[in-house]
This record gives C-alpha cells, sequence and structure tokens, in this order.
C-alpha cells in the first residue's frame, strides 16, 4: 500500500493536503519513501498549526485519512515531532486523535515518546492523564 497526499480546496479558497492510502504497489521501497513525505507533512502540519488560539484536532480530521493510522506511522510522527522540538501539547493532542480512532491500538513506543515530549515542555500534569 502507498500512502499519497492529494489536494483539495476547502470553502474558502485554501489549499488542503489530504493524507489517505490509494493503491498498492509492488515498489516497497517507493512506499517507504512516500511514507516518510507523509510522516514530514503530518509532523509540519502540526508544528505549523496555531494551537491552543484554535484546537488541532479539527485540522487533524481534515487532513489525515484514519485509515493510514497504523502503530508505524504514529510513532514516526511523533519521534519527528520529538526530534523536532514540537510542543509538547500539540504531540498530545495528535496521540489523542489517533486513540479516538478504533483502528489504531497504541504501543508502549508511542506512550513513551509523547511522555517524552510532554515532559521536556514540563507538562507533567497532562502526562499524568495519559495513565488515568
Amino acid at each position: 500500500m502507498v500512502v499519497v497526499i492529494s489536494k483539495r480546496i476547502d470553502r474558502f479558497g485554501q489549499v488542503l493536503r489530504v493524507v489517505g492510502h490509494h493503491f498498492w504497489s509492488s515498489s516497497w521501497l517507493h512506499s517507504l519513501s512516500e511514507t516518510k513525505d507523509e510522516v514530514e507533512t503530518v509532523a509540519r502540519i502540526i508544528n505549523d498549526h496555531p494551537f491552543p488560539t484554535q484546537p488541532v484536532q479539527p485540522t487533524l480530521k481534515c487532513h489525515i485519512s484514519p485509515s493510514i493510522l497504523s502503530t508505524t506511522f504514529v510513532e514516526n510522527v511523533l519521534g519527528r515531532l520529538f526530534a523536532a522540538h514540537a510542543n509538547g501539547l500539540k504531540a498530545y493532542e495528535f496521540f489523542e486523535f489517533c486513540l479516538r480512532h478504533s483502528e489504531y491500538s497504541p504501543t508502549s513506543d508511542a506512550f513513551e515518546k509523547t511522555l517524552h515530549v510532554l515532559a521536556r515542555m514540563r507538562y507533567f500534569d497532562i502526562g499524568v492523564r495519559i495513565f488515568t
């Protein structure tokens, strides 16, 4: 399966990137490079979002198809957010977005990356909420 980005225009004339899977590919290497591009795109969308003045989750719904929320994809996006020193609350919002989809089952690595991003910004109280 290859994950691709398509573009659409919203009602305000802004171009939106929509992430989703569209076809199967025999080229595994090609699939990996496109998945890496998708991870970068989603991480950039999250990083560039004007949170907390606007909620992140509606933007994620517009840009991310639930069908691509694999454990590897989520871990890679969280890893990219960690490497980019992203706002911990944005990483947490992405993690919560993923948890709300029945297709996604979080791994210990996803929990660890989310907690690490939150702890780096001293959001300990939010980190505790993940386990309660």
